[in-house]
């Protein structure tokens, strides 16, 4: 990939693992009244990065956007981790149009973890006249532990709600791909990096 976005690293330094391809051009710390929970840091692959630059976004947003030129294009990339909790889907929604209004018209992406269920989801498109890019296969079910079916404990679990999302607007396309879905071991527990999937 030429840019990535990740949501939730403890701390506002470039992470050792991509600092040999990559530059951190964008962090923003998701600090409110009801959630710590991290930062949102944007790389760009080095040779690339010289036609980067972060956008200045409102204080207390929870969004981190770079603005790229790909041959003579400029495109606006956001990371965002907008409000969770059911209640809080008119603030997703503020939170997302002050996003766009913060990017250039035309080609943008804005992805990451909107919390957004699916009833709020044609709103948020509406928002930036975008177009969601989905993925197939399972998504994170709350209080769901597993996500094989197992033989003798009943039906296989629902599919849950698709947190993270990607959408994008203008003379884009976008494709999603899950990965990081495999088990991880430590300590005799058996847990996944994400829960969003």
């Amino acid at each position: 990939p030429d840019i990535v976005v990740l949501q939730e690293v403890l701390g506002d330094e470039a992470l050792k693992v991509l600092a040999q391809e990559f530059v951190l051009l964008a962090v923003r710390r998701v600090e409110e009244e009801i959630r710590d929970c991290g930062s949102i840091h944007i790389y760009v692959r080095k040779g690339l990065s010289e036609d980067c630059v972060a956008v200045d976004v409102p204080a207390g947003l929870p969004a981190a956007i770079v603005r790229c030129r790909y041959g003579g294009m400029s495109v606006d990339v956001a990371g965002v981790h907008l409000a969770p909790l059911e209640s809080f889907q008119d603030e997703r929604k503020k939170q997302l149009q002050k996003v766009v209004k913060s990017m250039q018209p035309g080609a943008r992406v804005v992805l990451g973890d909107m919390n957004a269920r699916p009833e709020e989801l044609d709103a948020l498109l509406a928002v930036g006249a975008f177009r969601d890019a989905k993925y197939e296969g399972r998504s994170f079910q709350p209080g769901q532990t597993w996500y094989d079916v197992r033989e003798g404990q009943g039906p296989a679990p629902t599919v849950g709600y698709a947190y993270d999302r990607v959408f994008y607007a203008g003379c884009l396309h976008a494709e999603i791909f899950l990965v990081g879905k495999p088990r991880v071991f430590c300590e005799g527990v058996k847990f996944s990096l994400s829960d969003h999937y």
